[in-house]
């Protein structure tokens, strides 16, 4: 279920690599990559974030033929549905255009995913999702909770959860 093979270029001979990113030596890729797939149209610094250099941050990308192509942070911050629980918060996944829709996303998520439940005691990884891909978390294990809303400049979204507990009992 939770399998980041990486072989889904093999027959091109593409090499894939996911790695978690030290943001001294990729913070500005990253936020280029947000700033121009997430928030293109906003001012700079919406790519950055409070916690990017935060000890307990976690920076992850997927790079195809050594280029970084995908990327996503976990911030370690309590979820208002979960409050109870230890929790990441997923936030600035992006790839880059070229690269989409060819599942490199689903496997860059699955792959941070591991890494942060092998890590960390986390039990709840949370998202707000933008309304036009909440079926990608979907597809990947993340269940809506409460109601849809609105982020000012950027649009509606919703709150999902990647519950760890449940994943455990079924594997």
């Amino acid at each position: 279920m939770l399998n980041p093979d990486l072989t889904l270029y093999q027959k091109k001979k593409i090499k894939i690599n996911i790695k978690n990113l030290d943001p001294r030596q990729f913070i500005r890729e990253i936020r280029l990559i947000r700033k121009n797939i997430l928030y293109s149209k906003l001012p700079k610094d919406f790519c950055i974030y409070e916690e990017d250099l935060f000890k307990t941050t976690y920076h992850f990308g997927l790079f195809v033929e050594n280029e970084l192509v995908s990327v996503l942070t976990m911030i370690k911050k309590k979820s208002k549905y979960y409050r109870n629980f230890p929790a990441y918060q997923l936030r600035g996944m992006a790839t880059k255009f070229h690269f989409q829709n060819k599942k490199l996303g689903q496997k860059l998520i699955l792959y941070s995913i591991l890494t942060i439940l092998k890590t960390t005691k986390t039990s709840v990884i949370w998202c707000n999702a933008r309304i036009n891909i909440s079926n990608f978390y979907t597809k990947n294990n993340f269940q809506a909770k409460g109601r849809t809303f609105y982020i000012k400049n950027i649009g509606l979204h919703k709150c999902m959860f990647f519950d760890s507990r449940l994943f455990l009992k079924e594997t």
